[in-house]
C-alpha cells in the first residue's frame, strides 16, 4: 500500500494534465499512487490517460460531478495514510511531495499540510521562465475576525515575507497533503468535502471542520508548486472589478457556499464578541452582490432555505465531534493556532 495516494480531479483538462503527471514522475518521494477522476470531460483527458499514462488509475463519472463529490470517491477508494488532493492545473516542484510528507511524519498532530502555490503562465505545453511567476497563489488558508477566509497572500509578489513555517486554517484545496485519519475524523454523512457545496470553499469548510476536531494545520514553505490562473488582483479597485466581471455561477457558489460555511461551523459562543463584525461584514457584501449581481443573492438564499434543514443536521454533528471547545477566535488562536487576523 503505498503511503499517499495522488488526487487529481479533471474536467476537460487535457491541456494541464500531462504537465502535472510530469511533475509527478519527477518527484523524489516515490512512495505514492496516482487517482484520477474524470467529471465527464468531452475533450481528450481520458483518452490521453489512457494512452500517456496507463498506470494511474482512472474513474469516469457520467456527469460532472463537482469538486467535492469527485474527490470523496477518490478518498473512500484510498488505503493510504495520505492523501494529496490536486486541481489538474497545477505543477509540482520535485520536493513538494518529500517536504509535506516529512513534516506530517514528523508532527502527528497536523491533519494537514500546505506548500507554497505560486502563480504560473501560459500554455502549459510550452514551459519556460515565463511560466513560473514569483506571484503567490496561496501559502495556505487564514481568515480574520469578520470570518473573510482567504488564501494568504495571494496576488502578492514572493520576497520571501511567507518562508516562516507557521500554523494556518488549512491548505487551498488546489494542492493539499490530509492525514487520511483526520478526515475521517471529521466525515459527515459519508462526506469528507461537503458534495452540498459543489465546488468552492470546501475546502475551507473541511479545514474548519478539522481544527473544531482538535487537528492542526501548517505551511511548509519548502514545498512548492505552480498555480495557473488568470491575472488579477493587487489593489481595491482591481479587485472589486473582478468580482463585478465573474462568472455568475462562481459568483453563486462562492457567496452560497460561505454562508453554508458560516451556518455549519460558527456558534455565538465562537463568533463572541467578533460577532458585530461578522453581521457588518456580511450585510456589506449582501448590499454589493444587490447592487452588482442581484439574482445571485436570491438563488443562494433558495438554496440555505432549501438545504436548511440538512445544514443544521451536519451541524449538529460537527458539534457532537467537537473536541476543541467553542470559544472566542482570540482564545482559539491561543489554545488551537487556528490564525485570525486583524
Amino acid at each position: 500500500m503505498p503511503k499517499v495516494s495522488v488526487h487529481i480531479v479533471t474536467y476537460n483538462a487535457e491541456l494541464f494534465l500531462d504537465t502535472l503527471l510530469i511533475s509527478l514522475a519527477h518527484q523524489t518521494f516515490r512512495d505514492f499512487s496516482v487517482l484520477v477522476v474524470d467529471n465527464a470531460s468531452s475533450d481528450g483527458t481520458r483518452a490521453q490517460m489512457r494512452a500517456r499514462w496507463p498506470t494511474a488509475a482512472l474513474v469516469h463519472n457520467r456527469d460532472n460531478a463537482g469538486y467535492a463529490r469527485a474527490h470523496n470517491q477518490a478518498l473512500h477508494i484510498s488505503t493510504s495514510d495520505y492523501a494529496l488532493t490536486l486541481n489538474a492545473d497545477v505543477i509540482l516542484h520535485e520536493r513538494f511531495l518529500e517536504e509535506l510528507v516529512r513534516a506530517m511524519d514528523e508532527h502527528a498532530e497536523l491533519g494537514s499540510v500546505s506548500g507554497k502555490l505560486l502563480r504560473a503562465w501560459g500554455d502549459p505545453r510550452e514551459l519556460n521562465e515565463k511560466t513560473f511567476s514569483h506571484i503567490i497563489d496561496s501559502t495556505g488558508i487564514v481568515g480574520d475576525r469578520k470570518r473573510f477566509w482567504r488564501d494568504r497572500g495571494a496576488g502578492e509578489e514572493d520576497r520571501g515575507q511567507y518562508d516562516a513555517a507557521r500554523d494556518i486554517i488549512g491548505p487551498s484545496g488546489a494542492a493539499g497533503l490530509y492525514r487520511l485519519r483526520a478526515l475521517q475524523d471529521v466525515c459527515v454523512r459519508r462526506e469528507f468535502f461537503d458534495e452540498s457545496f459543489g465546488s468552492y470553499k470546501e475546502d475551507v469548510d473541511c479545514a474548519l471542520r478539522l481544527q473544531r476536531a482538535g487537528w492542526q494545520s501548517r505551511f511548509v514553505p519548502a514545498a512548492r508548486a505552480y498555480h495557473y490562473r488568470r491575472a488579477g488582483g493587487g489593489c481595491m479597485t482591481t479587485d472589486v472589478l473582478r468580482h463585478i466581471r465573474r462568472p455568475s455561477r462562481i459568483a453563486l457558489y462562492s457567496y452560497r457556499n460561505h454562508l453554508y460555511t458560516l451556518i455549519k461551523n460558527e456558534t455565538l459562543a465562537s463568533c463572541g464578541r467578533d460577532l458585530p463584525g461578522i453581521v457588518g461584514w456580511e450585510i456589506g457584501k449582501l448590499a454589493f452582490l444587490l447592487c452588482t449581481k442581484p439574482i445571485i443573492v436570491f438563488r443562494a438564499w433558495k438554496d440555505i432555505i432549501t438545504q436548511g434543514k440538512a445544514l443544521r443536521e451536519k451541524r449538529r454533528e460537527i458539534l457532537n465531534n467537537e473536541k476543541v471547545k467553542s470559544q472566542t477566535s482570540a482564545k482559539r488562536q491561543e489554545s488551537t493556532g487556528l490564525p485570525v487576523e486583524e
